[in-house]
């Protein structure tokens, strides 16, 4: 072994792990030579190899020269003795130049690298070195997403949702105020539930990596997109077509578009968190006599197989499929209504929309709307309620308390005198913040309950007491 610096590797590994490699090829019987390189070799009448020249000025017997990395990609040493290709030695993929015994690695060398059917240059050392970090990056990133949702990749939608409500809970910033750290772990579990409660982005993860999401989003994709289909409910009921859905084309396949449901949520739900049970009709693909023409086809994707490397792959598939049908089917579907849940949020039921043949069914998204309440009505995070009181209560106080949604009594007593329309602020005892243990406040409104009539005698006493 020929190296031009002190150590065999200093530019990979310290001084000391140098050493012990040096050490173990000395024990193998390797006799390594520092400070110079290799310039040039010779050859027999058969093209063979009999020796390697040092630029010291040395001449060393060979049987195999194998060229390895330097400070800098440099062939100029070998011009005119082995084949050149794309600023590199050529090699086949087994590192062997055009010279019989003589291979080529490193930064020197360039091989058919299956990437897009190309011939690439190896990567210089230091490159390499940078790159097997970036690989390091994006391994802990591909097994970061699923770990910091603590879920498996396999995971069921339902699981890493419930995972996501246990952690942003856990780790929320209002439960963790000025927690650094604590709020780094909040942003990653958001980061993961963002990509991994995505049927779309988490597809795009899974196959590509976080390299593929970024290049997902700058070529604008976006998700199914959705639409709002007017009474699609009736009495809990979903009933829909197929032709009613809506439906767009994805990398060559149908997709049914995103179905958007208004979903009245009552107060009490949303208070105390809840669940909705929803009865829905839709279409079921199910198998039918014969066979049908379909959109098979040999199809070309490509499969990351490195930081930044993609191998194209093609997929044989056929040409006739067993013949489908559509048959109506009714099921239960679970709608959880989680507490402090706001006007416009969604539970979302990954493709568990209408289905399609040859196609990936769409999503199906409930849209939380509040219910009419027969004594609260919800202002964002607060609550709002009217109570009456009499003007004897309002003149000289009076002891009182409410029922709330989940039963709990509020004391809403006064010593004092209460105008009409006087509006009293009672802290904390409103709506539940969304994945918080705070909440938000209760405003009373008070309405003063005149007598209809007086007697004489009853307006002589209050002339006398009011004066």
């Amino acid at each position: 072994m020929v190296y031009p610096e002190p150590w065999c590797m200093p530019r990979l590994f310290t001084a000391g792990i140098a050493a012990f490699y040096e050490g173990y090829y000395a024990n193998k019987g390797i006799n390594i030579i520092k400070g110079t390189v290799a310039v040039g070799f010779g050859t027999n009448a058969n093209g063979e190899v009999t020796d390697v020249k040092l630029k010291d000025g040395r001449v060393l017997e060979a049987d195999i020269v194998v060229v390895g990395v330097g400070g800098r990609p440099l062939t100029a040493l070998f011009k005119g003795q082995v084949v050149e290709e794309k600023g590199g030695i050529k090699t086949d993929a087994f590192f062997k130049t055009s010279i019989p015994g003589v291979y080529a690695v490193g930064d020197v060398a360039t091989f058919p690298l299956k990437l897009y059917n190309d011939i690439r240059r190896v990567e210089h050392v230091d490159h390499a070195r940078k790159s097997a970090e970036q690989a390091v990056k994006v391994c802990d990133i591909l097994k970061s997403y699923y770990d910091f949702l603590q879920v498996p990749r396999g995971a069921s939608d339902e699981q890493i949702k419930r995972a996501y409500r246990k952690l942003a809970l856990k780790y929320h910033p209002d439960k963790n105020q000025g927690n650094e750290e604590t709020n780094k772990k909040f942003a990653e579990i958001n980061n993961a539930y963002e990509v991994l409660s995505d049927s779309e982005k988490r597809g795009i993860y899974d196959r590509y990596g976080e390299e593929g999401l970024k290049q997902h989003a700058a070529n604008g994709g976006r998700g199914g997109g959705g639409m709002n289909i007017q009474d699609i409910f009736s009495s809990t009921i979903l009933p829909v077509s197929l032709a009613e859905v809506p439906w767009k084309k994805k990398r060559g396949l149908l997709k049914v578009m995103t179905l958007i449901v208004e979903l009245d949520a009552t107060l009490e739900d949303l208070y105390m968190g809840g669940s909705l049970k929803v009865w829905r009709v839709k279409n079921v693909i199910k198998p039918a006599p014969g066979k049908r023409r379909c959109n098979c086809r040999n199809e070309v994707y490509h499969k990351q197989i490195g930081p930044g490397m993609f191998q194209q792959m093609t997929e044989q598939v056929c040409e006739q499929c067993p013949n489908v049908k559509y048959e109506r089917e009714g099921d239960f579907i679970t709608v959880d209504i989680e507490k402090g849940m706001q006007d416009g949020q969604e539970v979302v039921f990954y493709e568990d929309g209408e289905p399609i043949i040859d196609g990936e069914a769409g999503d199906l998204k409930f849209r939380i709307r509040t219910a009419p309440h027969d004594r609260f009505r919800r202002e964002g995070n607060d609550l709002h309620t009217t109570v009456t009181i009499t003007l004897v209560q309002a003149l000289v106080g009076f002891e009182k308390t409410i029922k709330h949604l989940d039963e709990h009594l509020v004391d809403i007593s006064s010593k004092g005198i209460t105008k009409p329309k006087e509006v009293r602020k009672f802290k904390g005892e409103g709506m539940p913040l969304h994945y918080s243990n705070k909440k938000g406040d209760l405003y009373v409104t008070f309405e003063i309950l005149f007598p209809t009539s007086l007697t004489e005698d009853q307006k002589t006493k209050i002339k006398d007491v009011l004066g």
